[in-house]
């Protein structure tokens, strides 16, 4: 059961809950970390050694989304994270971490020798991310089926009534239709 009460889902994102708050919490340390040094307007040669330290924690975080454990069919994770509470701590992180980007961008960091590799690396791990929890969150909409159904009734309907056809128009580029 989860806050809420109700039965948690049973969808799986193949990952434990020990390695997920361990790879969550250690770059949230981080991202803290350096947005404080932002906030304080550190000049400090620490700054460069900051996002090179977050750049290497988010890397834990994607490797679980593009890499999740290999399991044997059948096999479960003894405590399976729960996806929704996933799905809310990667929009908290998403958003601190943007918020960083964003100040970095401000003061000219984008364009230092020092930052400007690894801000590239943050905000493409980032956008990595927060497109896995967009992802889970269109998985658990329950609109999401709806639109794809809906989609495949026109799509239906527009091929029975002759619509798509050989060379029409947009269906000449979108070959498989």
């Amino acid at each position: 059961m989860n806050a809420g009460g109700d039965a948690l889902s049973p969808f799986d994102i193949g990952v434990s809950e020990v390695r997920w708050n361990s790879a969550f919490y250690s770059a949230m340390a981080v991202v803290s970390s350096a947005s404080e040094a932002i906030q304080e307007k550190s000049e400090t040669a620490a700054f460069p050694l900051r996002l090179w330290r977050l750049e290497r924690k988010l890397r834990p975080m994607v490797d679980i989304i593009e890499n999740p454990a290999p399991r044997k069919l059948g096999e479960a994770i003894s405590e399976p994270v729960d996806p929704h509470k996933a799905v809310e701590q990667i929009e908290s992180l998403v958003m601190t971490l943007r918020n960083l980007y964003q100040s970095c961008r401000r003061l000219g960091y984008t364009n230092r020798t020092l930052t400007a590799g690894s801000l590239n690396s943050i905000h493409q791990q980032t956008e990595t991310i927060a497109d896995f929890a967009e992802r889970l969150s269109l998985i658990f909409d329950p609109k999401t089926d709806e639109h794809f159904a809906r989609a495949y009734r026109c799509y239906i309907y527009s091929e029975k009534k002759g619509f798509i056809h050989e060379g029409a128009g947009w269906n000449r580029w979108l070959p498989g239709l």
